[in-house]
């Protein structure tokens, strides 16, 4: 890197901000020199049952997961994904008169709709299920949290588990003919 990256001293950890494509680059090919900085907090999320991918550095077990990963979410749904949130976005904006909470609205609905649609987990409380993925995104991604909130999020993480587990039993126990997640699953 040919010019200096802004960075945080966290503890025994140095954070290094990359924002530049070249730069982002060059840390993701690097992995020898920079580290996955998440997995403590995803082995959290998921209960103490082990990791996810996001939170692993490149091994054998983070190619698994991704090809795993990758046999479910496909390229060839992304027009499918563009037309459904296309359309979700149209909606919420045509049920507006004049304003529109361009988060509240879109950037926090249109995912939660795309989300149960997409992996076959329908919620019957839109706003519950927004909650907690900002709780979780913040837990993850912030590390100026109170102690407080991580705990309100782990609450969160284990109702979202509770919920997906939900969702795959009631999926077994019911069988539907679509193509989502769970169905590939």
């Amino acid at each position: 890197m040919n010019r200096p990256l802004r960075t945080e001293t966290k503890g025994p950890l140095t954070l290094v901000h990359a924002e530049r494509f070249d730069d982002v680059e060059e840390v993701l090919s690097r992995d020898e020199v920079f580290f996955v900085t998440y997995e403590k907090k995803m082995r959290e999320v998921s209960g103490n049952q082990g990791n996810f991918f996001l939170g692993m550095q490149n091994s054998p077990d983070y190619q698994q997961d991704v090809a795993n990963m990758r046999s479910v979410v496909r390229r060839d749904d992304l027009a499918d994904i563009q037309s459904f949130v296309t359309t979700r976005a149209e909606e919420l904006m045509a049920a507006r008169e004049s304003q529109i909470d361009l988060v509240a609205d879109l950037a926090k609905r249109v995912p939660a709709r795309w989300f149960m649609n997409y992996f076959g987990c329908p919620h019957d409380n839109e706003d519950e299920l927004i909650e907690w993925a900002c709780h979780l995104f913040r837990f993850v991604f912030v590390s100026t949290n109170s102690p407080e909130f991580d705990q309100e999020a782990l609450e969160s993480a284990a109702k979202v588990r509770d919920f997906l587990d939900h969702c795959i039993q009631d999926r077994k126990a019911h069988p539907v003919q679509k193509d989502d997640i769970l169905a590939r699953c």
